[in-house]
């Protein structure tokens, strides 16, 4: 029955081909950059593939389930916790992939330290911006979470609250009132992560997977909520 339901679900809830094509020319831009100066330059293509993820993960769920476009799936009567979970991984299969592939492409030109896709606060930010994507993107539509998320950050700007969050960021956090600073700041922009992915500590790193579990958790109860509504109907 899994086998079904992902082949079903990455042919509705799949990456378009601009997508494919975006995530090919981020790779070779990146082997590019390698080639040109060093492993050390393949982290610039690190911003671009975070981009193409907010986007990929905010595959939607609501508009398409109301449609009938998941009814194969659903007579099949998977639990909330399955279909999220295969929708989760179709969704953001792709930008993890390319995440992870700009990784290896630093490490195969010669990185000294690990690279930036690959340090523990890389792989917590790509994690938990692919999940609240996703999050968002179920309940209000395809890209919606990018769009969310980038009116935020441009709210933010705008009203000069982007440098407040960004002072309040601590890598190091000592006491609960630092932590809590931190974590505001993370949560809302996280790319501040990998502003010095290396200095972050395993409290902050720890503390963003948990959130990204939580909202993952959302999903779940999201998408059961979908199905109670739609039983009821």
């Amino acid at each position: 029955m899994t086998s079904s339901i992902v082949s079903y679900m990455w042919l509705i809830a799949g990456p378009p081909r601009w997508m494919w094509t975006i995530a090919a020319a981020v790779l070779a831009f990146a082997v590019y950059l390698a080639w040109l100066g060093g492993a050390r330059q393949v982290d610039q293509a690190v911003a671009i593939a975070l981009f193409l993820q907010l986007f990929a993960a905010s595959s939607g769920f609501r508009v398409r389930l109301r449609a009938g476009h998941f009814d194969p799936v659903l007579v099949l009567r998977p639990s909330a916790s399955l279909l999220a979970t295969v929708h989760w991984s179709v969704s953001v299969g792709l930008g993890l992939a390319v995440w992870v592939a700009l990784g290896l492409i630093g490490l195969g030109s010669g990185a000294v330290q690990t690279p930036l896709a690959l340090t523990p606060a890389g792989l917590a930010l790509i994690l938990y911006v692919s999940t609240v994507s996703w999050t968002i993107g179920l309940a209000a539509g395809r890209l919606s979470g990018a769009i969310a998320w980038l009116a935020l950050l441009i709210a933010l700007i705008g009203t000069q609250q982007f440098a407040v969050l960004r002072v309040g960021f601590v890598a190091h956090p000592e006491n609960a009132a630092e932590w809590l600073s931190t974590m505001r700041s993370a949560l809302i922009v996280p790319a501040f992560l990998i502003v010095d992915p290396y200095a972050i500590s395993s409290v902050v790193t720890g503390s963003v997977l948990a959130a990204t579990v939580i909202a993952w958790l959302g999903g779940v109860a999201l998408i059961r909520a979908f199905d109670a509504v739609l039983e009821c109907s």
